[in-house]
């Protein structure tokens, strides 16, 4: 019983230390300190917050298991504020040192530093959209109008020459009906009395009546 007693001491001492320094880590997270401090209650929002697998859930109330989600716990944590393999194993074995010292060590979140990073991403988005501007800029196919999109380049080039087919094609045509009324001007004699076109070969004007032979 005695035993019993002492390691139940034991881990209340480790853990307390642990919670505590879980609670500076939160507050620095811009999280509740009082929900930092709540033994297997932490772990969860953190599990929650990180997105990891809902097993994670049942694993976090298994003593000596519970290692394996610390451990993931910690490498997102490890993540985020640059920490490496072995800051992470001393977080996730030694929590009742580590804890502290990484909530007195990093740095306090501000909606600043937030505002910040979208801000931030607006930039890279913007100079991404100028570049693009710029590389569709170089594509010009008249000397005063300058087309954005390679695509419209070339559906206007297209629709260029398609209007000009249309008008070669069209002017064949004309090309041809003149030829034609020409063909047909040469087989075609005046009318002495009124002047009307008949061909060659007609005896009669077809208007007049008038004998041409």
């Amino acid at each position: 019983m005695e035993t019993l007693i002492a390691l139940l001491a034991l881990i209340i001492l480790f853990e307390i230390p642990t919670c505590f320094g879980m609670g500076l880590i939160f507050k620095k997270m811009n999280l509740d300190f009082k929900k930092g401090i709540v033994p297997f209650y932490n772990k969860i929002i953190l599990i929650k917050k990180y997105n990891l697998p809902q097993y994670h859930l049942l694993l976090n109330f298994i003593p000596i298991i519970n290692i394996y989600t610390n451990f993931y716990i910690y490498k997102e944590l490890g993540k985020k504020y640059n920490k490496n393999l072995t800051d992470v194993l001393e977080l996730t074995f030694l929590p009742f040192i580590f804890n502290i010292f990484l909530g007195l060590e990093i740095k306090q979140e501000t909606n600043e530093n937030v505002e910040n990073f979208f801000d931030n991403q607006k930039k890279i988005y913007e100079e991404d959209e100028e570049k693009k501007s710029e590389i569709k800029d170089e594509y010009n196919w008249f000397p005063k109008q300058k087309i954005k999109s390679n695509t419209v380049y070339k559906a206007s080039r297209n629709s260029l020459n398609a209007r000009v087919n249309i008008n070669v094609q069209k002017n064949d045509e004309i090309i041809d009906t003149k030829n034609n009324i020409k063909k047909q001007n040469e087989n075609l004699i005046s009318c002495p009395n009124c002047n009307a076109k008949v061909p060659k070969d007609s005896e009669i004007c077809f208007i007049c009546g008038t004998k041409l032979k």
